[in-house]
């Protein structure tokens, strides 16, 4: 008595074992028919990375199964819905992926897997080269907004505006500790920062040309004399006028400090 059994569908894989019960001698059959699945699948997703859906994959696998098919015969090897077998053989026809063969029946079959898929990779090849022709000609339509834009920079986002007298210290800081080249200066009251206890300034003067202009009211304190001496000491040129209009510091030419009622350095 023979029995056939299937089992071992859990995987993606089919096992079917034919056997001879009673019989003490197994007859000459084959013990086992295995189809793997997940081959098919996996060629089926490489195939949807160079361009094709995943029933266009599926069907043109099952299409190399043989000589050629019906699309019956193709639906159920490649499980593609009936309904939809039709339209997915005609977009492989249409990609140069199979070719129809007349008769009662009309049969279709795969073209050779070196034609089929060098087409796809020329079609990405083409799209490609059109893109880069695309970004180019947009790269020389839009270069020339992006330099006139340069160009077009609103003078007041070069004037920053403090009021805060721990804010101008702490700002002023920051512009004497990028000093390159020289610090030129308009000094006169009032003092954010008292002459006398100036440590910054005086360490950049030691370092780099600096050049003041003072008024003459810094001799009426002796403590604010006494920090100018030592300015000057340390390389600074000092000059004293009876009035300044404004107070004022120019960093190597670029960075101005406009003082019109807080302090410059001293």
């Amino acid at each position: 008595m023979r029995q056939a059994a299937a089992t071992n569908n859990t995987v993606g894989t089919q096992t079917i074992t034919v056997t001879n019960k009673g019989s003490p001698f197994p007859r000459a059959v084959t013990p086992q028919i295995v189809v793997h699945r997940e081959s098919r699948i996996a060629t089926a997703d490489q195939l949807t990375r160079l361009g094709l859906t995943s029933y266009e994959g599926k069907a043109y696998l099952a299409l190399l199964r043989r000589d050629s098919s019906t699309a019956a015969q193709a639906a159920r090897l490649a499980n593609v819905p009936r309904q939809r077998i039709y339209d997915v053989l005609a977009s492989l026809v249409d990609k140069g992926l199979a070719s129809t063969r007349p008769g009662q029946v009309v049969k279709y079959a795969a073209v050779e897997p070196e034609l089929a898929l060098e087409r796809l990779v020329s079609d990405h090849r083409e799209k490609l080269a059109e893109l880069e022709r695309e970004t180019a000609a947009l790269i020389d339509e839009l270069r020339p907004a992006f330099h006139a834009g340069k160009e077009q920079a609103n003078p007041l986002e070069y004037i920053e505006v403090l009021r805060d007298r721990r804010a101008i210290n702490e700002r002023f800081d920051e512009l004497q500790a990028g000093i390159k080249d020289e610090i030129l200066v308009f000094t006169k009251k009032p003092y954010a920062t008292p002459p006398q206890e100036e440590v910054v300034g005086l360490e950049v003067t030691k370092s780099h040309e600096a050049r003041s202009v003072y008024e003459f009211d810094v001799f009426d304190d002796p403590d604010v004399t006494d920090r100018v001496r030592r300015f000057i000491e340390a390389g600074e040129k000092a000059r004293f006028v009876p009035e300044l209009p404004l107070k004022l510091v120019i960093i190597d030419e670029s960075n101005r400090d406009v003082r019109l009622g807080g302090s410059c350095r001293r």
